[in-house]
């Protein structure tokens, strides 16, 4: 009786997880058909997009939406191919990449989208900051935090700060401990938005985790963003208070 139950739980189990990964694979079939077809959409905006461009003066206004429209386009794409690979946080070759190019290149794709009672506010250096990493993750990085602090302040408006400066190891509380590194760049996203609720906070980098409506779209979001910034040996930290706002501190490597 004993093997009989034994078989009969190996049996169960193989069935169960055959059954989970037939899901997955179920999953993926049906992600690679919404990517596929994503991206065809986007090709026919790319292509109305270089025709408006091509016709437009250069220098005017326009012109320069235009060329936004083209970058976000492009950005798209290359997050949609990434769809299929949520687990992959590399998103290609590393180089030492210019940090203001990509800030700058984020908070103007989510001005346009953002209501009229949200302000920005940028302290980013003149200078190029340099930081160790592909390209598409600081775009990844950015665009979930920036998205998920103009969604908390969607209601009732408020500031996004966003701030870069240098901060030697020693003056790092509680210390970020990286062998051979002796200073940081630090990016501040700071919001006026709801804030986060301290039992919300513990889990905020969890996968799929979101415990209120104000973050329902950060979990894989956050998530994704904890393990990139992993990837490229730093640290990102998060202060909140309900009613006030949200502070995410992110510590790079210097190269």
């Amino acid at each position: 009786m004993g093997n009989i139950n034994s078989n009969k739980k190996r049996t169960f189990a193989a069935n169960s997880h055959a059954g989970k990964s037939l899901k997955l694979d179920t999953n993926g079939m049906i992600a690679g058909g919404i990517v596929h077809d994503f991206n065809n959409l986007l090709t026919t905006i790319s292509g109305y997009a270089d025709m408006i461009h091509d016709e437009l003066p250069g220098g005017t206004e326009l012109f320069e939406k235009v060329l936004r429209l083209r970058a976000a386009v492009s950005r798209a794409s290359m997050l949609s191919r990434q769809l299929l690979q949520t687990g992959d946080v590399s998103s290609g070759e590393k180089s030492k990449v210019s940090l203001n190019e990509i800030l700058f290149e984020t908070l103007d794709l989510l001005k346009n989208q953002a209501a009229v009672n949200i302000r920005f506010r940028s302290d980013i250096p003149d200078e190029p900051v340099y930081v160790y990493a592909a390209q598409n993750q600081l775009f990844r990085i950015f665009l979930n935090l920036f998205t998920n602090a103009i969604q908390s302040m969607n209601d009732r408006g408020g500031l996004l700060h966003v701030r870069v400066s240098r901060i030697p190891a020693v003056k790092i509380k509680p210390p970020v401990r990286i062998p051979g590194i002796s200073a940081f760049t630090l990016i501040t996203v700071r919001d006026t938005g709801s804030g986060i609720d301290p039992e919300v906070r513990k889990r905020i980098f969890e996968p799929n985790f979101s415990g209120r409506h104000d973050i329902s779209s950060a979990g894989l979001g956050l998530s994704v963003v904890h393990d990139i910034i992993r990837d490229l040996d730093g640290e990102i930290r998060v202060a909140s208070k309900t009613g006030t706002g949200t502070i995410f501190r992110i510590y790079l490597p210097i190269p």
